[in-house]
């Protein structure tokens, strides 16, 4: 069986890029609907339920 030959190619250095970051505090939550008790004034059957507004 032959050995097939591949080009060469020069050798490239290994190089390093740093960047400096921010620590972040993310918000975790966990949301559990309780369907029996959701509200929401002009729903009908069948319709998405607005989940609402929440600002930071």
């Amino acid at each position: 069986m032959k050995k097939k030959e591949c080009p060469k190619h020069e050798y490239e250095q290994p190089r390093c890029t740093i960047y400096k970051v921010e620590m972040e505090r993310f918000i975790c939550t966990s949301v559990y609907p309780n369907a029996p008790q959701t509200t929401e004034s002009d729903w009908e059957q069948g319709e998405d339920v607005d989940g609402g507004v929440i600002e930071f």
